[in-house]
């Protein structure tokens, strides 16, 4: 399997003959700037986006077949219900309260693990806006079935476990007849949902000599503020030998380890501009990927899965913004929380804990065990090249159980493992 490649977001090939060229159709312009945050501009950028937000999930509704919202509870999954509850009202679609469970349908993966179960706040939603709620309960005995054609369907190597519970959520969503689903995708990326982008904010304020306003904003992060700042900016500081270092750094090939550490530590090369690095996790480093899987698994279920957060309307005008205003007074996403804080219950709109797509990746690990010895013995030769096979094999339980190891190292290697045989990869 040798050349294939991607063709990157706005662009086409032109092919004449057997010649061809890749061109770029399309570029966003981005708004450097930090800027000096200033209440009237600010103002400003919310109505503009709460206008456009509005009209995107509007648009996305337009279906001849029954359309479904996933929702995890989170915010931008959960401004996605609400205005669709607005629009629905607003439509006069809606003739008495008994009718809203009826017009909308969400769907959305649970547990009985309360440190990753979100049904408190999703229930909030479903409370407020009456919708029909649809639940399911992935487990690991699911997660061991459907493992080899999760990993085959998704066609490339995944570094965790969150894209099995979208699957659940897909399938649940098939199997009540709903093939539209919409989603939040897309809003943290450019509207500065992920804590580390609170160190970019910080450094961007420091290089400036903003001193005050960068006080100011730890202060008002509080408990969470020191920690967040620490760990962004040693996310993007050159700290080169940060792989070696890791509790995980043992069971690699040194060799390897220390061939790629210095490349991959220079992919990240933003200094301090956070709309810059905003604009790389959208374009390059993190949305590509999440979309990728969200189309494979929608696609499995024959899903069209649609995204409002992505109308280029909107992208357009959150890098035309200076990056103060997503990140303000302590808080990510500060233009979509101010946007919808008299729509969406206050509980969601304020929450300041982010979990994304969780699952109870450890316990799966443990009940992986069998089938990762086996996959991994059957590709030892080939997997010597990048860990330290044996190391992993006899001290299989302590990584999986050991807090300072990600749960999703043992999933990185047992993926990895059966994609190169299920797809004939050879080094």
């Amino acid at each position: 399997m040798k050349n294939i490649k991607h063709l990157l977001p706005s662009h086409f090939i032109k092919i004449q003959g057997r010649e061809f060229s890749v061109k770029k159709y399309f570029s966003l312009d981005v708004n450097k700037e930090l800027g000096t945050y200033d209440e009237n501009r600010f103002e400003n950028i919310k109505t503009k986006f709460s206008e456009l937000i509005y009209d995107s999930v509007k648009l996305r509704l337009r279906s001849d077949v029954p359309v479904g919202t996933c929702l995890s509870g989170g915010l931008d999954s959960s401004t996605v219900v609400t205005l669709i509850d607005k629009i629905l009202e607003n439509n006069n679609t809606l003739s008495n309260k008994s009718d809203k469970g009826r017009r909308q349908n969400t769907f959305s993966a649970v547990y009985d693990d309360a440190s990753i179960d979100e049904r408190n706040f999703i229930e909030e939603i479903v409370k407020s806006t009456e919708s029909n709620s649809h639940y399911v309960f992935p487990d690991k005995a699911d997660f061991l079935k459907d493992a080899d054609d999760f990993i085959f369907q998704l066609d490339e190597p995944f570094g965790g476990t969150s894209p099995y519970a979208q699957w659940n959520v897909m399938r649940l969503a098939r199997e009540n007849n709903v093939t539209v689903l919409l989603d939040g995708q897309g809003a943290d990326e450019s509207l500065g949902g992920y804590e580390v982008y609170f160190g970019f904010l910080y450094s961007n304020l420091f290089n400036k000599g903003n001193y005050m306003s960068l006080f100011s904003e730890l202060m008002k992060n509080f408990r969470k503020g020191f920690e967040i700042s620490v760990r962004g900016m040693k996310y993007y500081m050159n700290s080169k030998n940060r792989n070696l270092k890791s509790s995980s750094s043992g069971y690699y090939n040194l060799d390897f380890l220390k061939s790629h550490t210095d490349r991959n530590i220079l992919e990240y090369r933003t200094k301090d501009n956070l709309n810059q690095k905003l604009y790389e996790d959208l374009t390059q480093y993190i949305l590509p990927s999440l979309l990728r899987f969200e189309d494979r698994n929608a696609m499995k279920f024959s899903i069209e899965s649609r995204t409002p957060f992505l109308d280029y309307r909107i992208i357009k005008l959150l890098f035309g913004s200076e990056g103060i205003y997503k990140m303000h007074n302590g808080w990510s996403k500060w233009i979509l929380r101010n946007s919808v804080k008299e729509l969406v219950p206050s509980k969601v709109v304020w929450r300041r804990d982010k979990k994304g797509f969780p699952t109870p990746e450890r316990k799966w690990m443990m009940k992986i065990k069998e089938d990762f010895l086996l996959s991994v013995n059957e590709n030892r030769d080939e997997l010597s090249e990048y860990l330290n096979i044996d190391e992993i094999i006899k001290n299989y339980d302590s990584i999986v159980s050991d807090p300072e190891i990600k749960s999703h190292f043992i999933w990185k290697i047992y993926n990895f493992s059966k994609w190169k045989k299920m797809f004939g990869v050879s080094s």
